[in-house]
């Protein structure tokens, strides 16, 4: 599945906006550690463990929503009970786990 094909919105380009502040980062961490001296670079090295520790066990955590089309859909529908199309994908998703009355119901609410 493409997400760019799911919806074409702005924010499928935030990850391009990305690339500039990671590089920027790692450039501040470069220049921090060069400029550092030796008992400072304990410093500078505990914190990009600790950011760079951080931000994976988000994106860890995170990971576990697309496991399938099922939970990826449930999640974003609890997220946004509004969204129309989340809750036709994931009416199908259902209907593909062969689940019992639900899907009629999660798939009607999507087309009214």
């Amino acid at each position: 599945m493409s997400y760019m094909r799911a919806a074409w919105v702005a924010d499928h380009f935030q990850y391009l906006a990305d690339i500039g502040i990671i590089a920027l980062g790692c450039a501040a961490g470069t220049l921090l550690w060069r400029r550092a001296s030796s008992s400072g670079r304990w410093l500078v090295a505990g914190t990009a463990t600790v950011l760079i520790g951080g931000y994976s066990m988000c994106t860890f955590a995170r990971a576990a929503d697309y496991e399938s089309e099922y939970t990826l859909w449930t999640d974003t529908v609890l997220k946004n009970p509004d969204a129309w199309q989340a809750q036709g994908r994931l009416g199908a998703a259902l209907l593909a786990r062969e689940t019992s009355v639900r899907p009629r119901s999660i798939s009607r609410k999507a087309y009214d």
